[in-house]
Parts: C-alpha cells; sequence; structure tokens
C-alpha cells in the first residue's frame, strides 16, 4: 500500500503512521491468501542498517539547510544528529528551513539558513533553540 509522505515528515511521526498502516495489513492476509509477486533483483533497494555513527557531527560550512535539516528529521531520534556552533557540540531535534517562534537562525553553505527550533547541549536536557541562545551569552 502507498502512504503520502509529506514534506515536513519525521521518522516519529511517519512510524506512527506506518504503525496504523501496518496494523490494518496484519489482518488482510488472513481474509484474503497472498501471491507471490516477482520481484526484479537489479532494481531492487538496498539499504544497510542504521548506525550511530550515521548520526555523527554534520558541518554547516559543507551542508545546505536543507541537507543537515532532513538529516535532522530522518534520524531523530536515534542515532541523531549534532552539530558544532560557536565552538560547542549541539545535538539537533528540531529544525526548520523557515523561522518559526523562537528559532535561532544559524548560516549555512550556499547561503542557507536553518532555523534551530528544538537542541540539546551534552549532559543538559532538551530545550528551545531560543533559551540555548541566551544561555551561550
Amino acid at each position: 500500500r502507498e502512504v503520502e509522505i509529506s514534506p515536513r515528515e519525521t521518522l516519529t511521526t511517519l512510524e506512527d503512521t506506518l504503525a496504523k498502516e501496518g496494523a490494518t495489513l496484519v489482518v488482510e492476509p488472513l481474509r484474503y491468501p497472498l501471491r507471490e509477486t516477482p520481484q526484479e533483483e537489479s532494481s531492487a533497494p538496498v539499504c544497510r542498517k542504521l548506525t550511530r555513527k550515521d548520526g555523527d557531527v554534520v558541518d554547516t560550512t559543507t551542508k545546505t539547510a536543507e541537507e543537515i535539516d532532513r538529516r535532522v528529521r530522518a534520524l531523530t531520534p536515534w542515532p541523531g544528529v549534532r552539530c558544532t556552533i560557536g565552538g560547542a557540540p549541539l545535538k539537533l531535534l528540531e529544525t526548520s528551513l523557515e523561522e518559526t517562534p523562537f528559532s535561532v537562525p544559524i548560516p549555512c553553505r550556499g547561503n542557507t539558513l536553518l532555523h534551530l527550533v528544538t537542541v540539546q547541549p551534552p549532559g543538559k536536557r532538551p530545550m528551545g533553540a531560543a533559551e540555548w541562545q541566551r544561555g551561550m551569552r
């Protein structure tokens, strides 16, 4: 079955959608017998298992805001995305490509802006980006 994925979909929201869809699909084989569908091996997508390293540190000077935003939506909550801002490490929990109330703009490659919404400094609780920025001063 096909499921529409919105442009701002995150791992967590997609997981919820697919869990509900999957629950309804579990019942169908009991009602209707399964038919084998041949698959062309050469066109089958292959993806390796994610590791902690996949959530490694991103560099705002080598990645655009869109690239980082996509990574954050795909890899949060695990393995997560980290970056260094002003020499300080920071875990990115929620980002946006558009300004939102209390977001903090960060310049990225290609003159793009990534807006930090929710972040987590090492050893601290998750917090709004504006709150984090006030604490950085």
